[in-house]
């Protein structure tokens, strides 16, 4: 007799790695299967958003345990509960996730502005300025010499 493990939950999640050889990268959980040897008795399968020696997004597995909702830096089972025909994917009895010393506040991103190069100002010395400028001068500015 077989039995129906239920929908994997949590796919197409949005995570952050914050341990193991993927600490730091971003990733999106793609499969979810029960690991009785790791911490959290779970594997979570995550497209690595990065470019790395494997590809472009490789896809890798990681223990649960490894990851964080990346807004308040929470697990994954406190931002979606497990449903009822999910059970199948609880988390083991003895595990207790990882704390913080300190709580994790996401800060801003800064602002970018950009100005433009402002162009020379009009009392400026002009000599010189047009092997510079001039977008159609085909005399190179520094002459390399042969050595024979």
């Amino acid at each position: 007799m077989q039995m129906y493990s239920g929908p994997p939950p949590w796919l197409g999640t949005r995570v952050k790695v914050i341990s193991g050889h993927y600490k730091s990268h971003w990733g999106i959980v793609r499969d979810v299967n029960r690991w009785v040897a790791s911490v959290s008795g779970l594997h979570l399968t995550l497209e690595i958003m990065a470019w790395t020696s494997q590809g472009v997004n490789p896809q890798v597995r990681v223990d649960y345990d490894y990851v964080r909702e990346p807004q308040n830096w929470r697990t994954l089972i406190e931002i979606a509960p497990l449903q009822p025909s999910q059970m199948f994917y609880q988390l083991r009895p003895d595990y207790i996730p990882r704390s913080f010393s300190s709580s994790y506040i996401p800060q801003p991103q800064p602002v970018q502005t950009f100005t433009r190069t402002p162009p020379p100002s009009p009392n400026a010395s002009r000599d010189g300025m047009e092997l510079w400028w001039e977008p159609v001068n085909d005399e190179p500015v520094h002459t390399v010499q042969q050595a024979e």
